[in-house]
C-alpha cells in the first residue's frame, strides 16, 4: 500500500478534538492542514508526503506518527511505504522479563536470555552446570560475547571453538547493520574489538 493510501486513512480516523481542534461536522474532518499545524511542517511540506511526491525526514516520520496516533505496528508500516526501510534503532531493550526468565528457569536443558548486546539477563542451572555460572561473575562480565572471547574455559566446552567463534562474530555482523549507531551497542563492540580473537574476525573482509 502506498504512503498516500495509508496517510489519508489514518487521517480520517482522527477527530479534530483528537488533535484539541474545536468539534466540527462529520464531513468536515481532519484536513492535511490540521495535521501539519499539529506536526510543525508546512502544508506544501505535508501534501507533498501524502502525495508521494516528498520524501520525510526521520524526525517529520516519527512526528506524524505521533500527531496520526499510530501504534508501533503502523509506525513500522509508515517507514516501510515513506522510506522503504525500517526505522533505524535508537535503542535496544535491556531489563530482565520476567516471563521469559520463568521460562528459562523451567527448561532442563542449558538456556539463557541476553539483550542485543549479548548481556545476560536470565539463566538457568543447567547453563551453569554445563557452561558457566553467570550469577558467580562480575556483573560486567556477564555477557555471552565476552565469555566466549575473554575465557579460556570456553574453548574446553565447544568441541569446535573456531567454527561456534565464526558464527557468533557473523551474528554480531548482522546485528551492526541495525545496531551500529546504537551508543550501548557501539560501547559493547569497542569493548570486544579488544578481544584478539574477536578482532582478527571482526576485521576479516569487514
Amino acid at each position: 500500500m502506498d504512503v498516500g493510501t495509508l496517510l489519508r486513512h489514518w487521517r480520517s480516523r482522527l477527530t479534530p478534538t483528537a488533535l484539541g481542534l474545536p468539534p466540527r461536522t462529520r464531513r468536515a474532518g481532519v484536513t492535511q492542514a490540521d495535521i501539519a499545524a499539529a506536526a510543525g511542517c508546512s502544508l506544501r511540506t505535508y501534501a507533498g508526503v501524502e502525495a508521494g511526491r516528498t520524501r520525510p525526514s526521520d524526525e517529520l516520520l516519527d512526528t506524524l506518527s505521533d500527531v496520526l496516533q499510530l501504534s508501533a505496528d503502523e509506525r513500522h508500516t509508515l517507514w516501510r511505504a515513506a522510506v522503504g526501510s525500517a526505522r533505524p534503532a535508537v535503542s535496544f531493550a535491556t531489563g530482565r522479563d520476567r516471563g521469559l526468565a520463568r521460562m528459562v528457569d523451567a527448561l532442563p536443558y542449558p538456556a539463557y536470555v541476553t539483550d542485543a548486546a549479548w548481556r545476560v539477563l536470565a539463566a538457568n542451572r543447567a547453563v551453569a552446570q554445563w557452561f558457566v555460572d553467570f550469577g558467580s561473575l562480575p556483573a560486567a562480565d556477564r555477557n555471552i560475547g565476552k565469555w566466549i572471547f575473554g575465557h579460556p574455559h570456553t574453548r574446553h566446552v565447544f568441541v569446535r571453538w573456531d567454527h561456534f567463534a565464526d558464527e557468533f562474530v557473523a551474528r554480531v555482523r548482522a546485528l551492526y547493520a541495525t545496531l551500529g549507531d546504537v551508543p550501548a551497542f557501539a560501547s559493547w563492540l569497542t569493548e570486544m574489538r579488544g578481544y584478539p580473537d574477536f578482532e582478527s574476525r571482526w576485521t576479516t573482509d569487514s
